[in-house]
């Protein structure tokens, strides 16, 4: 039996962007249909294979609807600028896609006709991620930059530690019990497909299972995502003194505060009124951060408040509805870190 951890980290990242307010999104069998490895998406020259496919929490105006397609890598060794380019002319091929028929191209030559001249089909302009459970390449890292392709890495994270050990130690198992990874297998990927079924911990007589699917679950209680002002995404998970409290839209909106944790030097601390949340910066951010750090801690004020002066948080209540709320960093806690600094 082949390993499964490709599998299990897909729908992982499935189950994670889903409980942050993603939508799945559903084969219509023209653009996106259900093929041999999954949900295939047409592209220009051939369909492609999409690991995670979702709509996004709230859709830009005035624009073509997006979607987001997510490669999730599950290798043991970090990822690099290969597959970060193949992330490129995946995006490339499945935006330039296009139904031309005989037809259409005869009704193009003539001004008069009032025939259609094109395909009516719904069009989506298409954003494609990369997952690593091991993280990227230094060379990685800029390519994406300047294409706009996003990296979402779980590799160092401290948030994540359980569900990588949880992934690890079930594609353990199952590649020495061929018949319950072929099962695992087809259970998640059933699943991704139609996602309003409920995976149970007790689908299988398996503790590693159990624990990968309620390890899951313990995320999605925790887990918002928070959007800055550039389009830069947080994974926030609230912290465990809070999981259990019941989502209040009531919290004002200006003034929250940003600590780093000084118990762990990897994750930062969003406090809007209580709400507590656990974070760690996107690599960008943190590189910048640490370069201040050395400098001056001006410059490490200065990068809290052009990047987290405002977040928008994309909270889940119950299993179906959303509240989107927009939080605000306390001008008070400026001022304060402000006269700190003098």
């Amino acid at each position: 039996m082949a390993s499964i951890k490709g599998r299990l980290f897909e729908f992982f990242v499935f189950r994670l962007l889903v409980a942050c307010g993603f939508k799945p999104v559903a084969p219509d069998d023209l653009l996106v249909y259900q093929g041999g490895p999954g949900l295939m998406v047409q592209g220009c020259g051939q369909p492609h294979n999409a690991d995670v496919l979702l709509s996004p929490p709230i859709q830009t105006p005035f624009y073509y609807p997006t979607r987001l397609v997510v490669e999730c890598k599950c290798y043991n060794h970090t990822i690099g600028l290969p597959q970060v380019r193949n992330a490129l002319g995946l995006r490339d091929d499945i935006n330039n896609f296009e139904i031309v028929t005989e037809e259409i191209l005869r009704n193009r030559k003539s001004n008069r006709s009032n025939a259609p001249k094109y395909y009516p089909m719904k069009r989506y302009v298409y954003q494609v991620a990369v997952a690593s459970i091991d993280g990227f390449t230094n060379t990685a890292f800029p390519f994406a930059h300047a294409h706009r392709i996003p990296l979402i890495s779980f590799a160092h994270s401290v948030l994540f530690t359980n569900i990588r050990d949880a992934i690890a130690a079930l594609d353990g198992i199952a590649s020495r019990n061929d018949e319950l990874g072929l099962q695992i297998d087809s259970c998640l990927r059933d699943v991704m497909l139609h996602p309003e079924r409920i995976v149970s911990p007790d689908c299988f007589d398996c503790d590693a299972w159990r624990t990968y699917i309620e390890e899951i679950a313990l995320i999605e209680q925790r887990i918002t995502i928070g959007l800055l002002e550039d389009g830069t995404l947080l994974f926030l998970l609230r912290a465990e003194q809070t999981v259990n409290e019941t989502y209040r839209s009531d919290i004002r909106d200006d003034g929250c505060t940003i600590h780093w944790h000084r118990e762990d030097d990897s994750t930062w601390v969003l406090n809007n009124h209580g709400m507590v949340y656990h974070f760690e910066l996107p690599n960008e951010i943190y590189h910048q951060w640490v370069r201040s750090e050395r400098e001056q801690r001006r410059q490490a004020l200065k990068i809290k408040r052009d990047y987290f002066s405002k977040i928008v948080l994309f909270n889940r209540i119950g299993r179906f509805d959303e509240n989107i709320q927009i939080i605000k960093l306390s001008e008070e806690f400026i001022r304060c870190a402000e006269d700190n600094l003098e």
